[in-house]
């Protein structure tokens, strides 16, 4: 029952995230990088294509906490194609940083 209550919980933040402000989203993400879990991480690469450009601003900067190759493939796909110049902005400087 806990794993499953964790699920429900990152399913609520992914869908919150859809139609968060800057700041929420920003909240949500960063709770979605402190479940440690895949399914949130999972999330957070969702997050990272939805139509909401704060979710994919939030979930760029908690993605670059998480790290790795997989993070850094997403995080070059979005500055090079993101239809948002903040995201590509975003996404450009966090790969910079490492």
């Amino acid at each position: 029952a806990l794993s499953g209550d964790r699920h429900s919980r990152v399913m609520s933040m992914l869908n919150a995230l859809r139609t968060a402000h800057e700041a929420a989203a920003i909240n949500l993400s960063s709770a979605l990088v402190r479940t440690k879990s895949a399914a949130a991480h999972a999330a957070l690469f969702e997050a990272l294509t939805m139509p909401n450009p704060a979710a994919r601003k939030a979930a760029a900067g908690a993605l670059a906490e998480i790290g790795g190759g997989e993070v850094m493939a997403a995080l070059s796909h979005a500055a090079a194609r993101d239809e948002d110049f903040e995201v590509r902005r975003i996404c450009s400087a966090l790969i910079q940083r490492g």
